[in-house]
C-alpha cells in the first residue's frame, strides 16, 4: 500500500491494520517525530538509458551483442 494521494493522511495499513510508522526511536529526543516503517525509492530507468545511449562510444559498447 502506498501512502500517497487518497491514502496520504492514513496512519494504518488497510489490510492488516499495522502502523505506518516505526516504533523505534529515542525517548530522550522528540518522541512525537514519526519515522516511516518502510521507504519506497524509485529510480526512473528510461531517462538514464537515454543519457547512456547519447554517447556514440557507449551506445556501440552496449549494442555489441546485436551486431555479432
Amino acid at each position: 500500500m502506498l501512502f500517497w494521494n487518497e491514502n496520504a493522511e492514513k496512519d494504518n495499513w488497510s489490510m492488516c491494520g499495522s502502523s505506518r510508522w516505526s516504533n523505534e526511536g529515542d525517548c530522550m529526543t522528540n518522541a512525537s517525530s514519526k519515522i516511516p516503517a518502510k521507504i519506497l525509492r524509485y529510480f526512473p530507468l528510461k531517462p538514464k538509458l537515454q543519457r547512456m545511449f547519447m554517447c556514440p562510444e557507449t551506445a556501440v559498447a552496449m549494442r555489441w551483442h546485436d551486431s555479432e
